[in-house]
């Protein structure tokens, strides 16, 4: 018959068509996910997303301890002190500054092609600087014709954070929060396989 003849042939070519759709199969599984994977991009809001969490960050911490006294004494045509009118305070005193950046002024743009986030930091700021009470001891001597004002205190307290600061300033502190906040930056972009934090 002829459909006999014909038979060979059709095995064949129903071989031949189910030999070529395993291979596409096989293929397409083994290098299918590289293709999707080589595709994966990341953007500007994805990267900065990344960061917000954190929100407000102090990447450096200054600790100070000192001891500050001053004394006041009223005068007679300020040159000549008159006697027993003299005050004195004295502080003793441990104290923190934290330095750190806001993460809403940080600039962020991601360049998919090159595989590079690009950061920009803005000025480090003083997140805070504060003496601690319990372990700060602060005294003083009053005197009725010289009596220390009420609000003397948080003044003495102020002159001491702003002497400090300076001293911490000196010593490179926004410089150090500027390194520090680098480190943390690029550990918490490391999440993002394949690209590399530049700091510009």
């Amino acid at each position: 018959m002829y459909w006999l003849k014909e038979l060979p042939g059709k095995i064949f070519s129903a071989i031949l068509t189910a030999i070529i759709i395993i291979g596409v199969i096989y293929f397409g599984l083994e290098y299918m996910p590289d293709l999707f994977a080589s595709k994966t991009e990341i953007t500007d809001l994805v990267a900065e997303h990344q960061l917000e969490a954190i929100g407000e960050f102090a990447t450096y911490q200054y600790t100070y301890t000192g001891v500050k006294e001053k004394t006041d004494t009223r005068y007679l045509f300020d040159s000549v002190a008159i006697p027993g009118t003299t005050n004195s305070q004295k502080y003793a005193y441990n104290g923190v500054i934290k330095v750190g950046y806001k993460v809403e002024d940080m600039g962020i743009h991601v360049d998919n092609v090159r595989k590079e986030i690009y950061v920009t930091l803005p000025e480090a700021v003083v997140l805070s600087n504060t003496l601690e009470q319990d372990t700060s001891v602060y005294e003083e001597t009053n005197n009725i014709f010289n009596p220390i004002k009420g609000d003397a205190v948080a003044q003495f307290a102020d002159e001491i954070k702003a002497e400090e600061l300076e001293k911490a300033k000196a010593e490179n502190l926004f410089g150090l929060a500027e390194e520090h906040a680098k480190e943390l930056i690029t550990n918490l972009l490391a999440a993002f396989e394949g690209y590399t934090v530049v700091f510009w």
